[in-house]
């Protein structure tokens, strides 16, 4: 993957704390006699001034945390523009909005999700506590690239418009219960952007079949009010990678602390120098 130079400081600070944080095991250590050559005086590889701390403090309150919150409320501003999307996709088959009017609700919709999309690679480069948690399940909830199903999007497409999995009564559908390649911003990307509206299976299911043969307008609709779906899941999500770091008992905190029980964090700084 390709950093660009805006991104190239996040990511080397970041690799930083990540490292600490790989560090911060249940052991400690203490500085050798024969550290900076056995003397604390500076200017001799000894003593120091460098709050090690201070550092980690400084990246989490600055960069990573108004990171996770910014992409949280773009989540949220995102949803509201897919909204107001599908509001005037559904105008159009009415006959009370015109193409042009579609075409640019839809083009505010895909500028919504790129800018979506270009904050979340920012927090792509701070993969750690709550998006390293069970294999990295919610990092793959909101992102799930390079893992996708433009197939599995287009199913639960037509069974979010059904209520039900594949004309299943007894499977009521959960956006929740569904998997990680049908959800968050891949699942969006497909929505949003890919003007084929036939399905993109190679074999259709009972709920798709006669998806091929419906309307355009009732195609797009049905993806539209999909994507809403979406991007309110991805609005949750975002809210629990928010919450799961933040507070008392968040991982910022966690890593903020690092050190105070024996010396962790300062053995694991001395490994860096």
């Amino acid at each position: 993957m390709l950093i660009s130079a805006k991104l190239k400081p996040i990511a080397l600070a970041t690799s930083l704390v990540l490292t600490l944080a790989a560090c911060s095991e249940d052991t400690s250590s203490t500085q050798g006699p024969n550290f900076g050559g056995g003397t604390s005086e500076p200017g001799n590889g000894g003593g120091t001034t460098f709050d090690e701390k201070a550092l980690v403090a400084n990246l989490v309150d600055n960069v990573i945390t108004p990171t996770f919150t910014s992409f949280n409320q773009q989540a949220s501003a995102n949803k509201q523009n897919i909204e107001s999307y599908c509001a005037v996709e559904k105008a159009a088959m009415a006959g009370d909005a015109t193409e042009q009017q579609r075409l640019a609700a839809l083009a505010s919709a895909q500028t919504s999700w790129r800018d979506t999309t270009a904050l979340w690679q920012h927090a792509e480069l701070m993969q750690m506590g709550p998006l390293l948690e069970n294999e990295g399940e919610l990092r793959n909830l909101i992102y799930s690239w390079p893992a996708k199903s433009l197939c599995g999007v287009d199913q639960d497409t037509v069974y979010f418009e059904d209520g039900v999995i594949n004309q299943n009564a007894s499977r009521p559908y959960d956006i929740k219960q569904r998997t990680a390649t049908r959800r968050g911003l891949v699942s969006l990307e497909h929505l949003l952007f890919t003007e084929q509206l036939n399905h993109s299976c190679s074999v259709a299911n009972d709920a798709l079949a006669t998806w091929n043969n419906r309307s355009d307008s009732e195609r797009r609709i049905a993806r539209c009010e999909f994507a809403v779906e979406v991007a309110s899941d991805l609005v949750d999500n975002s809210q629990v990678l928010l919450d799961k770091w933040n507070g008392d008992n968040g991982y910022a905190m966690t890593l903020k602390n690092a050190g105070e029980v024996g010396t962790v964090l300062i053995a694991c700084m001395q490994r860096l120098m």
